[in-house]
């Protein structure tokens, strides 16, 4: 049997929706079924291909997609099944005598106005347009209708599950199968793969509209950076509190050590430096241990950093205040020293590597991440198929690296403005830390808290959260602008602390020390009752910083303190029920912690530490 040499020019990802396609990486890039052996070759450049072998035997091409999970629930909201919709390819289907377009996508696609009915209805008014149809009944035999390709779903809601080793022949036996990237419990997104005829391919990038990638750039704004001069942290608690807070963390004998996560612009200082550097190392062995991952071939790049953050000023590094991170740094000193005992350790991830020596760290979150969303491991069972998704892992980590090299080579942030500071980072590196930061939680029952002091306007990252994560995730509301809608950043779409509304995944954060002055504070109208996952407190720092980018951490800090001396410690590994039912107490204990007072939505929300050690969880 004859091997084939494919030229791709282009590339298979496309733009929005959260939908992404790409040639699916197995034992090779690109697979064209031609019998049971594989043969292909990828190399950069425009849809074509260049064939070698006789015409009169077709190829495949395998193609392979990210889509949202839940795609195929009668209860996918339509916007979502439109977006689907518009960011897939299309393909021409030529319909036979007694065809319907409702029997078509039943046939092609399951979907039924009863099983899926926003994605049927969307499908239904999406081919009326591509065809400039007057409606779905006004089609005859014969005609050939351009449908778009959208993942199959399935009427019962189960997965059709495929092993990631899988063989030629199961490929060959169906064109269009699915396999869910994690175990149910976390699985936010699922891959599809679907044949595609060699001689077809260059329509469907055509179609699409490609682009590089299975991840994508994003943006997101810091607080404003002022003064870089050291002053004194003003601490966010009383006397009295402090001393409460210290006892409590002193005589703690849960077991419980919670990691609070700080994912801002950069490490602040050396020692944080070794200490983020330690985590990955133990995150990593943790996970790859309990999983069976086998090795990773980039946790040695870690090993192998130094133990100084190499070529980095020292004007940027604490005390110095130049970076949003030391500024963050700054904010909670006041409350980490409170812990003696360093029951509640604080980790800082860079959004980029804005200095050097962070970008192995990325890799390795990324290998991992891949890993666990191919395999679907258990903890102390040997995982199938690990050295096809090793190989297809650190593909898919490369390609995520060269496709975004603004943010994951060196290159220093820009500090010392007046203005905010923003800093390029990726959604499919922030998907991958609430991923592996879940299955390290998972694995040593000791939970998380990532703590997110920076905002992105209109939701515009579509990125899929692990649900009921063991651990919270901690967002700024913003300072007062970039909501587009004033200072209501639900109304404004405001991201990630719109969630808050409603997923209710994030805990959006406020800053009660505002307004007015520098410590303005965006807001939300619950007058019509609507229930917001929501807390403020103190965030200024000093005379001259305030806002909600300092309110984050702290309330990440004390929250996970309160869990440290009041939680109950859960089985390792945690189970997903175990998990569910901490997420529905964690919200119900959030509730109880705020402020008596209803003068203000800031004072109404407001975290009251007299009633943070309470309440003991269930």
């Amino acid at each position: 049997m004859h091997q084939t040499k494919m030229v791709l020019k282009g590339n298979f990802a496309t733009k929005g929706g959260g939908v992404q396609y790409k040639l699916l990486f197995a034992a090779a890039l690109v697979m064209l079924l031609a019998g049971h052996p594989y043969g292909a070759l990828a190399q950069a450049g425009n849809a074509s291909l260049k064939e070698t072998a006789p015409a009169a035997e077709e190829k495949y091409v395998v193609l392979w997609r990210r889509v949202p999970s839940d795609f195929n629930s009668s209860r996918f909201d339509a916007s979502r099944a439109r977006q689907l919709i518009d960011s897939s390819p299309s393909r021409k289907i030529r319909l036979s005598p007694g065809d319907t377009i409702s029997g078509q996508l039943r046939q092609n696609f399951k979907i039924s106005s009863s099983w899926t009915p926003a994605m049927y209805d969307s499908m239904i008014a999406k081919i009326v347009e591509l065809n400039a149809l007057q409606s779905a009944d006004s089609v005859i035999a014969g005609q050939a209708l351009i449908v778009p390709v959208v993942p199959m779903t399935v009427a019962s809601g189960t997965k059709q599950g495929i092993r990631v080793d899988w063989s030629l022949s199961e490929l060959e036996s169906s064109a269009y199968s699915s396999m869910s990237v994690a175990s149910s419990d976390i699985a936010q997104t699922e891959i599809q793969y679907f044949k595609v005829a060699a001689s077809d391919l260059s329509s469907y990038a055509s179609e699409a509209g490609f682009e590089l990638g299975a991840s994508g750039e994003i943006t997101v704004e810091l607080g404003r950076v002022l003064a870089q001069d050291m002053a004194t942290s003003t601490s966010p608690l009383q006397r009295e509190l402090a001393e409460l807070v210290r006892a409590e963390l002193q005589d703690s004998a849960s077991g419980i050590k919670a990691v609070v996560v700080v994912m801002d612009d950069s490490i602040p200082d050396h020692t944080e430096y070794v200490r983020t550097k330690e985590f990955i190392i133990e995150l990593s062995e943790q996970v790859r241990t309990q999983y069976g991952l086998g090795e990773s071939p980039y946790l040695g790049e870690v090993r192998r950093l130094p133990s100084t953050l190499s070529d980095t000023p020292s004007h940027t590094l604490y005390p110095d205040l130049r970076m949003h991170s030391s500024q963050i740094k700054h904010a909670l000193t006041p409350l980490t020293s409170l812990d003696g005992g360093q029951r509640v350790r604080v980790i800082y991830l860079p959004l980029a590597a804005t200095q050097r020596g962070v970008s192995p760290f990325f890799k390795e979150i990324l290998f991992l991440s891949e890993m666990i969303k191919m395999l679907r491991p258990s903890p102390g069972k040997k995982s199938a198929g690990v050295a096809s998704a090793r190989q297809y892992a650190e593909m898919v980590v490369e390609q995520i690296v060269e496709s975004n090299r603004k943010v994951f080579d060196y290159g220093p942030v820009a500090f010392g403005t007046a203005a905010s500071a923003s800093v390029a980072s990726d959604r499919g590196l922030l998907e991958a830390i609430t991923l592996a930061l879940d299955a390290y939680s998972t694995l040593t029952a000791n939970p998380h808290a990532l703590s997110l002091s920076w905002t992105m306007p209109k939701l515009q990252l579509p990125a899929y959260l692990v649900e009921s994560p063991y651990g919270w995730r901690f967002a700024a509301a913003g300072n007062g602008r970039s909501t587009g809608a004033g200072s209501d950043f639900i109304a404004g779409e405001l991201q990630f602390a719109a969630r808050a509304a409603t997923t209710k995944d994030v805990i959006a954060v406020l800053n009660s020390d505002g307004p007015p002055g520098p410590c303005a504070s965006n807001i939300f109208d619950d007058s019509s009752g609507i229930q917001v996952l929501s807390l403020a407190f103190a965030g200024r720092i000093d005379e001259q910083r305030c806002g909600t980018s300092f309110s984050t951490p702290r309330v990440a800090w004390l929250i996970a303190a309160r869990e440290t001396v009041r939680g109950r410690r859960l089985s390792a590994p945690v189970t997903p029920q175990a998990k569910v039912l901490w997420n529905q107490q964690q919200q119900v204990i959030v509730g109880s912690m705020r402020s008596s007072r209803e003068t203000s939505i800031l004072q109404k929300y407001s975290l009251d530490v007299n009633k943070l050690f309470e309440a003991r969880t269930p």
